[in-house]
């Protein structure tokens, strides 16, 4: 309920119950190193998924301690989640900076497509293809539209706003992915693509100015936007990231920082395992209590995950226990 654990030390003395946020925050650290094992497992589940389709995105989270790093302004949190034709998982991972190091070792199993915002923290991951935010591109011309209302630039969204309408009509019709793939690959469909970018070619703003930056972005990552017509289980955008990150900054919002890295970590294996369950239709609360049972039974707090032989055998017993 995105509730931090000082309110819920006030709400629970209201009560009559003196619960203190100290043998809390120790309660939701166990609990979290006996979930952890499970989040291994939907990390695998995650990145060995069906359609080879994965959305990530990234959010600041404060951390009061980082141990023996350098003090940061900005610690991150890090989404990785799979595509809307896929078992939903949301994976939230944290980590003290934002370096492209940590998608990079996130995903070194991962094989397919990667759909980003534009930032390059996501670019040279091996075995992985980008598709880049439509979405993004289309902001940066929307939010100069604002600005200067020029005729011009409407031009442009209403351009990329073709595109969209051409997306929803497959939603609407509940396309297969092949039909997605083929209807993309139409003449018809290719020659509203094409006008976009050859009417962007054929703009002469400077490239330093707000317009031409916005211009270059879509020029410079076409390659990057246009990945989604090999396979029609790509999306056109990151929508889907974007909107699994904001729970996390609903709750930040509310708890604001974490004291600890530990602690911060413990939000994330908890995060992982709420989103995932919400999204797949269940009763958080129930869920919680029956992975906490069944999690007990199987014993593997103490699981090695670096024993690829004990982790294959806790990940089999696991199974029962996905969504």
């Amino acid at each position: 309920m995105a509730t931090p654990l000082y309110r819920q030390e006030g709400a629970f003395l209201s009560m009559g119950f003196p619960l203190s946020r100290v043998n809390m925050s120790n309660m939701l650290t166990r609990g979290a190193a006996l979930l952890y094992p499970f989040y291994e497992y939907l990390k695998h589940l995650l990145i060995n998924n069906e359609k080879s389709v994965l959305h990530a995105d990234e959010t600041t989270l404060k951390v009061i301690n980082v141990g023996d790093k350098a003090k940061k302004d900005k610690c991150y949190i890090w989404l990785y989640t799979t595509s809307m034709f896929d078992l939903p998982i949301y994976l939230y991972e944290y980590k003290y900076s934002r370096q492209g190091i940590w998608p990079r070792e996130f995903l070194k199993d991962y094989k397919g497509y990667l759909v980003t915002d534009y930032y390059q923290g996501y670019n040279h991951i091996p075995n992985v293809v980008l598709q880049k935010c439509f979405t993004h591109a289309r902001r940066k011309f929307f939010d100069i539209y604002k600005a200067n209302k020029d005729p011009k630039i409407k031009v442009i969204i209403e351009m990329i706003d073709d595109i969209y309408r051409l997306e929803r009509k497959f939603r609407d019709n509940n396309l297969e992915s092949d039909e997605i793939y083929q209807s993309r690959n139409s003449e018809s469909y290719l020659k509203v693509v094409n006008t976009y970018f050859n009417h962007l070619t054929s703009l002469n703003y400077a490239p330093t100015s707000i317009t031409g930056k916005a211009i270059n972005y879509s020029l410079k990552n076409k390659r990057e936007l246009l990945t989604y017509l090999k396979d029609g289980n790509i999306p056109i955008d990151n929508n889907l990231a974007e909107r699994g990150i904001k729970p996390f900054v609903i709750n930040r919002k509310n708890f604001l920082f974490s004291n600890t890295e530990k602690g911060a970590i413990a939000s994330t294996v908890y995060m992982s395992v709420i989103q995932t369950a919400k999204t797949n239709g269940l009763d958080t609360n129930k869920y919680l209590e029956y992975l906490f049972d069944e999690l007990h039974k199987l014993n593997v707090i103490n699981l090695n995950l670096n024993n690829e032989k004990e982790k294959k055998q806790a990940f089999d017993e696991m199974k029962n226990l996905v969504p």
